[in-house]
């Protein structure tokens, strides 16, 4: 990993490190005077580039935060390689960031934040341990989204969108998560649908990333390897030995089904297709055409649900599509509706 040097203010040299490694960001409004779990160094982001903000030997005070704050400093960065150190402070702190005091936006960052490290846990090394972290997130999470409604909206609008495998499956869980609850599914059920969703696309870390993060059209290869993920997802999910582990793995082989039968990776006609394959393959798609990828620009929410009702009407169920979209907003629904 290379390093360089750019000035900081009062033309004073700064170290800075190139995005090589990965960082992971953490809320100002989540850190601890003391903590034992934030003894790490910290990091600005500067473009492309991460500066060396505090080194773990400085006290990490309360004048120190809100001097940060004060700054506009919105997030520092930890190394990615302390993601579980991270991951243990985030789950150390949920009963009292989950409490009554705490603003609607910082808990859905919260959980958002935690969510995303579990979900690229299970990516980067799914085991016994990856398994019943995913089971306590959909158990913690469902139990949240039920007590305190108003933080799926939340989480929907701060979803940050990237091509990375774990951000559109983070992302996924929670549009499927609430979309279920909205739909009066049973908390059993919807901890079950949780976990497919994040579960779905265990099977594209074995896709080469240079197939993933290809800038241009797949060629016969590319994409016949892309429809691979599937069946490697449930391959990776044989073991499970949870309840309900076949409909978990059924949601992960069947959410690139379509109801005219010409889906992937069996071709199954709509008759053959699990419903919550199903509801997992619509957030799936939305959240795949409104995120970033490397080959095309992003859609807006409302373009993504126009193309999928005018394109894809034969391929999903219909009447899910419908309730899904007045899920995310009974304007969307209004508005989209009023074509029919």
């Amino acid at each position: 990993m290379g390093n360089c040097l750019i000035k900081g203010m009062g033309g004073r040299k700064i170290k800075t490190v190139e995005r090589k490694e990965k960082y992971l960001p953490l809320s100002t409004d989540l850190l601890v005077p003391g903590h034992p779990l934030l003894e790490e160094d910290f990091y600005l982001r500067v473009g492309n580039r991460f500066v060396l903000l505090r080194k773990k030997e400085l006290p990490l005070t309360r004048e120190r935060i809100d001097r940060w704050k004060d700054m506009g400093v919105r997030a520092v960065y930890i190394r990615a390689q302390t993601r579980d150190t991270y991951l243990k402070y985030l789950y150390s702190r949920m009963k009292e960031v989950m409490g009554g005091t705490t603003p609607p936006e910082e808990k859905a960052k919260y959980l958002y934040s935690l969510s995303e490290l579990v979900v690229d846990k299970i990516t980067r090394e799914f085991n016994h341990e990856a398994v019943d972290l995913a089971q306590n997130l959909a158990r913690d999470t469902v139990t949240h989204l039920i007590e305190q409604p108003q933080l799926v909206k939340s989480i929907v609008k701060m979803m940050s969108h990237d091509f990375l495998t774990y951000v559109h499956s983070n992302n996924v869980f929670f549009l499927s998560a609430g979309f279920a609850l909205s739909q009066g599914l049973s908390r059993p059920e919807v901890e079950k649908l949780a976990l497919g969703a994040l579960f779905h696309d265990l099977g594209k870390e074995r896709i080469d990333p240079r197939i993933l993060q290809k800038p241009g059209r797949l060629d016969p290869y590319e994409w016949s390897e892309v429809r691979k993920h599937p069946l490697w997802s449930r391959d990776m999910l044989r073991d499970l030995k949870i309840a309900s582990a076949d409909e978990i793995r059924r949601m992960a082989l069947e959410h690139h089904e379509s109801y005219d039968a010409t889906g992937y990776p069996r071709g199954l006609d709509r008759e053959q297709i699990h419903p919550y394959s199903m509801l997992i393959k619509i957030c799936d798609v939305f959240e795949a055409l409104c995120g970033i990828r490397p080959y095309r620009e992003p859609l807006t929410p409302f373009k993504a649900l126009e193309l999928m009702k005018d394109v894809m009407r034969k391929k999903i169920d219909i009447e899910m599509f419908k309730a899904f979209v007045n899920f995310l907003g009974p304007d969307y629904y209004t508005k989209l509706m009023k074509k029919e």
